[in-house]
């Protein structure tokens, strides 16, 4: 790709190579290079998204970081990427880096729409890729994917991880015995098994392959859902990351939105709401119990039972965007029920709304109709 073409992301024509990602392979790199189904669709859809951003420096900051190879930045800018179509398809215009005054930063976004103004900072959060944790995982991943089966993918969840090294070759040799015994004709999506070895508890899911997919060869082992279940430590993470954003901008004169993502199977609901509220808040979330209240309450949005960052107006929450999951994501809106007279957020956006209770703290879903794939112009069956 010229270094001068600064009008798409990805060049048209054909692709051939229809080799598995590597862990080690950059995300623009994969796609780049990548055919098979499905593929033409994202590069399309990205640069159809990059085409409605405005042009200026702001737009050549984001194509630079939209061809990176390392994960933070490129999952980074396709977080700004979709937030931006998914606020002027909702009805905004959109002022890309405005300046502020007493400031020498600007946030990502100034939306004005239906007689609202407000601002929105993108965060993505990634895992550490040096880490020894996502170093083992990576070697777990690329080990299982160069063992594919002819007829069946597989997903998994690790419910309890061990002390010691997984034995991979024994998870293996139990799982081709299993897929052995069944019949992908007639075994259901997501049938489970639970494997257990030493004290590691492991989730297995049989994905039957369609017929033409068993007639080729090759290919990866994993191909549904692979995780991590239960409590992580993220939690802090998240929260230190939505600080460092709370504590930019101190002189916003509108509401002030932070848009979060997590490119982590570890952070979810749970995480989210350790960090606005506190550990104990979260446990509690997490196991259905009484809400934690008053000084209970520990996080961005309030400590010791004092509210904290009334600045920030709230949250848009959408874990695990990625732009082959378009289709499943449903981002939500968690508004600071301590957030200032100034910065209370009631701009109209069609997402789920996640309310907190400011004197109970309880944790209140309000799911909307908004359905991904007619917003955003997608066929049923994208990316294909």
């Amino acid at each position: 790709m010229s270094e001068l073409d600064t009008d798409r992301i990805f060049e048209r024509g054909p692709r051939t190579d229809t080799r598995s990602m590597r862990h080690t392979e950059g995300f623009w790199e994969h796609l780049d290079r990548r055919g098979g189904r499905g593929y033409d669709g994202v590069r399309a859809l990205i640069n159809d998204w990059y085409g409605h951003v405005p042009e200026g420096k702001a737009k050549r900051d984001l194509l630079a970081r939209l061809r990176a190879n390392d994960l933070e930045s490129w999952y980074a800018a396709f977080w700004e990427l979709y937030l931006h179509e998914a606020l002027l398809r909702a009805g905004y215009e959109l002022e890309i880096e405005p300046d502020t005054s007493g400031s020498a930063h600007h946030p990502d976004f100034l939306a004005r729409g239906h007689g609202h103004e407000f601002y929105v900072e993108a965060l993505a959060i990634t895992e550490d890729p040096a880490t020894a944790v996502e170093r083992r995982r990576k070697h777990i991943y690329d080990y299982l994917n160069s063992h594919p089966h002819p007829s069946f993918w597989l997903g998994f969840v690790v419910r309890r991880e061990g002390k010691s090294g997984l034995p991979l070759r024994r998870l293996l040799t139990d799982v081709r015995r299993w897929f052995d015994g069944l019949d992908p004709d007639a075994t259901p999506s997501g049938t489970e098994m639970v494997w257990e070895c030493g004290d590691w508890v492991i989730g297995l899911y049989a994905q039957a392959k369609s017929p033409a997919a068993r007639a080729r060869l090759g290919g990866q082992l994993l191909g549904m859902y692979v995780g991590w279940a239960g409590r992580s430590n993220m939690g802090p993470k998240v929260r230190e990351k939505l600080h460092a954003k709370a504590t930019r901008y101190a002189t916003l004169d509108k509401p002030f939105l932070i848009a979060l993502t997590a490119g982590s199977t570890l952070v979810r609901n749970p995480e989210i709401v350790e960090a606005l509220l506190g550990r104990e808040a979260s446990a509690n979330y997490e196991d259905h119990l009484t809400p934690a209240s008053g000084p209970k309450l520990d996080g961005l949005f309030i400590s010791a039972g004092r509210p904290r960052h009334t600045r920030v107006s709230g949250l848009i929450v959408a874990l695990g965007v990625f732009c082959t999951d378009i289709g499943k994501t449903r981002p939500s809106v968690w508004p600071n029920p301590w957030a200032s007279p100034d910065r209370a957020f009631t701009a109209p956006l069609p997402f789920d709304r996640v309310l907190i209770d400011p004197a109970m703290g309880s944790i209140t879903p309000e799911p909307s109709d908004f359905d991904p794939l007619p917003y955003f112009g997608l066929p049923s069956d994208w990316p294909g």
